[in-house]
């Protein structure tokens, strides 16, 4: 039976400074399920990995255009052109670490704003199809919203 004071420490206490730096623990995987880290990409924000490798398949998380970036200390709107290709430069680091490519993407889904301003469809369509020699599987779903005021997110499946 847990008591009081071996009860772990809640998200309010750890705030708080109740606890100095709790180490994130290691978690154990199947065999042949790996975590990928691409330093080259964004590193997560929150309690996930940017992939997990198993031994036929690459499972990348969701990466966003991101339409701001810190330049320096100043905050500068990239043009969507740029923040897109910044996606797909993401994801191609994250695909490298993994030890897969675009060509064996299988299967992608794409998160896009419902009120996105004209054009930029065409922008995304434009510089996603740059990166494919043949189409993978792909899904689109409509959100009013996405994280970090983002107007795209992908997330993908590959071989390895």
């Amino acid at each position: 039976m847990t008591t009081i004071e071996q009860a772990p420490l809640l998200p309010q206490e750890i705030e708080d400074g109740a606890s100095s730096a709790i180490p994130e623990p290691e978690l154990a995987r199947p065999e042949g399920i790996t975590e990928v880290k691409a330093p080259r990409a964004p590193a997560p924000t929150a309690f996930y990995s940017q992939a997990i490798r198993t031994p036929s398949l690459l499972f990348i998380s969701g990466q966003m255009s991101r339409d701001q970036r810190r330049d320096g200390g100043v905050i500068r709107i990239m043009q969507p052109v740029d923040a897109i290709e910044q996606c797909m430069h993401d994801i191609s680091a994250i695909l490298v670490a993994g030890r897969s490519s675009f060509q064996q993407v299988v299967k992608v889904t794409v998160y896009i704003l419902t009120d996105l301003p004209s054009g930029y469809r065409d922008i995304f369509e434009m510089v996603y199809k740059a990166y494919f020699e043949s189409k993978p599987a792909r899904t689109v779903v409509e959100v009013s919203k996405l994280e970090y005021s983002s107007r795209i997110a992908l997330d993908v499946i590959a071989t390895v």
